[in-house]
């Protein structure tokens, strides 16, 4: 399953900024609503149709690719929401969510690459008919957030095992 992240939309009212990823010489990335500063509560989230090949006995896994943006080595505290949705159900903050919360060292060492992998139970979905709703933030005010510096996203991706027909 593909996430595209400039798709990605601010959470009620919680804005990112934007900041562009120099992944080489000639390649700058013009990342949109990617930057989760550090006293703030920063988010996006996504839509995503749970295609019918998905074996939903089995977790899907959310990687979220981001860079630190100084280099102390202390926890930052990530967020995630999830839940099905089907045709018929009534949205209006009736819905349950999974709530998983991560606290995760930064790596140490300015614009490192890293990577957080956090697990979605499919067993609540329907292949082919449910949509993945999910909200993915930064809760940089939480005194389990250490980190004093951004979070710039890079990437995500969405992993799961699929049926072969």
């Amino acid at each position: 399953m593909l996430v595209h992240m400039v798709l990605a939309e601010t959470l009620n009212g919680t804005a990112p900024k934007n900041q562009d990823i120099n992944w080489a010489v000639g390649i700058t990335l013009d990342q949109k609503l990617n930057k989760m500063e550090s006293s703030v509560v920063d988010g996006f989230g996504e839509v995503i149709q749970v295609p019918p090949e998905v074996d939903t006995s089995l977790p899907a896994t959310l990687r979220f690719g981001w860079r630190p943006s100084s280099n102390n080595a202390l926890n930052v505290e990530f967020i995630l929401d999830y839940l099905f949705a089907v045709e018929g159900d009534i949205l209006n903050n009736t819905l349950t969510t999974t709530q998983t919360i991560y606290n995760v060292p930064a790596p140490g060492t300015t614009d490192e690459l890293v990577y957080t992998d956090m697990s979605i139970d499919l067993s609540d979905a329907v292949a082919g008919e449910s949509y993945l709703i999910f909200s993915l933030r930064r809760d940089g005010p939480a005194g389990a957030d250490t980190f004093t510096g951004n979070v710039e996203g890079a990437f995500l991706q969405l992993l799961s095992y699929q049926w072969q027909g």
